[in-house]
């Protein structure tokens, strides 16, 4: 259709007998389109979303992780409302000095929507905040992990509601200056309609971890995880994590993870046998440091 974004895996340029030039495609199944065109709307938001997790999904099916990333991404950048309320609940959280959900929250929103000046801003404030200005003292990654393990959305805040009505009543109550509730009412619009989105980004993770690109999936599934907390995502990060060397903070957000989430899932065996692996490598450590007395320089 026109306007629509296709992704093609093999083109082949060629000069046709007129002159002109174009692609020549011998394999139909090497093309695909990723969206039908531009959102006009929050309805067409939704189709193009749905269109791009569709795609990608396709192309993870065959193996080829980096044209699904791509479609992943561009569904992503086509979103509006879910960023914009990830960004807005940061904002909730600082007025509440909540500089780590804060951060996390910003980071989540710029994870999709990365040009968006306002969102820089609220993220460096909360990045400030935590480190001083020294991001060499300490880990970022300690401040972007929180996720609301029993973030679920209240009924009597989403009765009658859809998402840009729920983002609306959370803007009122920061307007109040009742941030705590505007927090809580962002919370339900992101757990009720935000599935989508932290669909895609659960997808991006697992093609970047597919691919070695591990700091990637760790600033993907966190973002994920700040939209609504899901088992395969919390094992997406974990695992990236663990193959960044950092045996220990894989153990611990496995274990801080409330077991719940886990149960009933096909996450469940691959949680086990991570935190296996994880607690191994953290014990050889351990047994080598005996061996290699630490001396002060």
């Amino acid at each position: 259709p026109k306007g629509a974004t296709v992704r093609i895996a093999a083109p082949f340029m060629k000069v046709f007998r007129d002159g002109s030039r174009g692609l020549r495609i011998d394999n139909p199944n090497e093309i695909s389109v990723i969206s039908s065109g531009k959102a006009n709307g929050e309805g067409s938001e939704r189709q193009l979303l749905l269109e791009a997790k569709n795609a990608g999904n396709q192309l993870v099916k065959t193996q080829k992780y980096l044209s699904a990333m791509e479609a992943y991404i561009g569904g992503l950048r086509s979103a509006e409302v879910v960023p914009t309320i990830l960004s807005n609940r940061s904002q909730a959280y600082a007025m509440l000095g909540d500089w780590g959900r804060s951060l996390a929250d910003a980071a989540a929103s710029l994870t999709i929507r990365p040009a968006n000046k306002k969102t820089w801003g609220r993220y460096q404030n909360a990045m400030e905040k935590l480190l001083g200005g020294d991001q060499q003292n300490e880990s970022i990654i300690n401040h972007v992990m929180p996720f609301e393990v029993d973030a679920q959305a209240n009924e009597a805040d989403t009765k009658g509601k859809d998402l840009l009505g729920l983002k609306n009543d959370g803007n009122t109550a920061f307007q109040k200056q009742k941030y705590a509730e505007a927090a809580k009412l962002y919370t339900s619009a992101l757990v009720s309609f935000g599935e989508t989105e932290r669909a895609l980004l659960s997808n991006w993770a697992l093609c970047c971890l597919y691919s070695g690109a591990h700091l990637d999936v760790v600033a993907v599934a966190a973002a994920s995880l700040r939209i609504r907390p899901e088992a395969k995502a919390v094992v997406r990060l974990a695992k990236a994590i663990y193959s960044l060397g950092q045996a220990e903070m894989c153990v611990k957000i496995l274990e801080q993870t409330d077991k719940a989430l886990f149960e009933g899932t096909p996450a469940t065996k691959e949680r086990d046998e991570l935190l296996k692996d994880a607690k191994a490598t953290m014990k050889l450590f351990q047994s080598d440091d005996k061996h290699f007395p630490s001396r002060d320089l």
